[in-house]
């Protein structure tokens, strides 16, 4: 179930001004932060992102990942990474990026961005064992 979780307050480029009330879940991060693009902002509210047009807040996106546990700024690639339990998602300056699959089976014990990588550890069920996975910070895709 919804429920409010974070309130946030916008004073526009234009000077516009606005106030919402974000829903959110009973579990996850709660942080708003500026997108890689200047007319959005990220909303995370309980675990459950939104993207959100600053000049028109009516005019948002709910991401596809849930919940979200970590949000890793990427300032060079212009990206931001959000860190769910099993799964990343990349947001760029035009929205979602990529999208990995399911990467682990239960919770990453590590998320870090290196160079041109994001290099995720976590169990494996189906092997039963820590694995290691890199992913292209581009695209997502495992090298």
């Amino acid at each position: 179930m919804l429920a409010p979780a974070l309130e946030v307050d916008v004073t526009t480029a234009a000077g516009n001004r606005w106030s919402a009330s974000i829903f959110g879940g009973r579990t996850g991060l709660t942080q708003s932060a500026n997108s890689p693009n200047s007319s959005t902002l990220l909303c995370v509210a309980g675990g459950i992102p939104y993207l959100i047009l600053v000049e028109k807040p009516d005019r948002y996106e709910v991401l596809p990942i849930r919940p979200v546990r970590e949000i890793i700024p990427v300032i060079d690639a212009k990206l931001m990474i959000l860190v769910g339990y099993t799964s990343l998602l990349a947001v760029g300056v035009d929205g979602v990026k990529w999208a990995s699959p399911r990467l682990v089976s239960d919770g990453f014990s590590e998320v870090r961005v290196a160079l041109s990588r994001v290099v995720v550890r976590g169990v494996s069920a189906r092997d039963n064992m820590e694995i290691e996975i890199t992913l292209d910070l581009a695209t997502g895709e495992a090298v």
